[in-house]
């Protein structure tokens, strides 16, 4: 954690640390490690498995957020916000892929920053959580890319080069939007007034080096729930 209060993504965790490269603030390795018998009686099985593979897979993610306040996202409804640090390419796939495990229904993720933030570096994360092995390349020319995998769909779309409303609706805009389950749109600034909810902002801004300051805001109960299950690695809210 730097002084900021805010715990780095990819950070090593010291000689003996977890080898996937995520810091675990000190004195919270218990909470970690402490899952509720059954926090979700009424999933579904296959819903119970999202919520294994969350588990089992975001550990790493449960390092992410300063820890010290995450009773203030304790029945958070409507707009949440959290602020990550990632550092590296690694660290921004593996928030990405804890991003992706936790969205275990439909959402919008509108990723803004500039060139080389790494907002495709994420939805290719996304896209290993959410239980796809295609490769991911930014639709910059083709505007809208989709993958399948593991019972979802995850449509990938790039807004760099449209300009006005006319060029949005050009690129069958509307449709996309009602027919996405999970639905990733890189420079979604350009969207802006059109994007749909539940949804969660992601803004990446250039810091030192190679790190990257990750701002994400929940719009929407569904989208808070998230970020819910991003902060706290499965477990619910106290």
């Amino acid at each position: 954690m730097d002084s900021r209060g805010v715990v780095g993504v990819g950070q090593r965790w010291g000689a003996r640390g977890c080898s996937s490269g995520w810091s675990i603030p000190r004195g919270l390795a218990g909470f970690y490690t402490t899952k509720p018998e059954d926090p979700h009686p009424a999933l579904s099985q296959r819903e119970r498995e999202r919520w294994a593979k969350l588990s089992y897979e975001s550990v790493r993610a449960r390092a992410l957020v300063d820890m010290t306040d995450r009773q203030a996202l304790s029945g958070m409804t409507g707009d949440g916000r959290l602020t990550l640090v990632s550092h590296g390419e690694r660290g921004t796939r593996e928030l990405g892929r804890a991003l992706g495990v936790a969205c275990c229904g439909g959402m919008c993720v509108a990723l803004s920053g500039p060139l080389g933030a790494g907002k495709t570096v994420l939805v290719k994360g996304m896209a290993e959580g959410l239980g796809m092995a295609d490769t991911v390349t930014s639709p910059t020319f083709t505007f809208v890319n989709e993958y399948h995998g593991d019972g979802r769909r995850l449509t990938h779309v790039d807004l760099y080069r449209i300009e006005s409303d006319e060029d949005l609706e050009s690129i069958g805009w509307s449709d996309v939007v009602l027919e996405a389950d999970v639905l990733a749109v890189e420079w979604a600034e350009h969207a802006d007034g059109d994007l749909p909810t539940p949804r969660v902002d992601v803004e990446l801004v250039l810091d030192r080096g190679d790190e990257r300051r990750v701002d994400l805001r929940a719009r929407g109960d569904e989208a808070c729930a998230v970020l819910g299950r991003l902060r706290l690695g499965g477990g619910e809210s106290d």
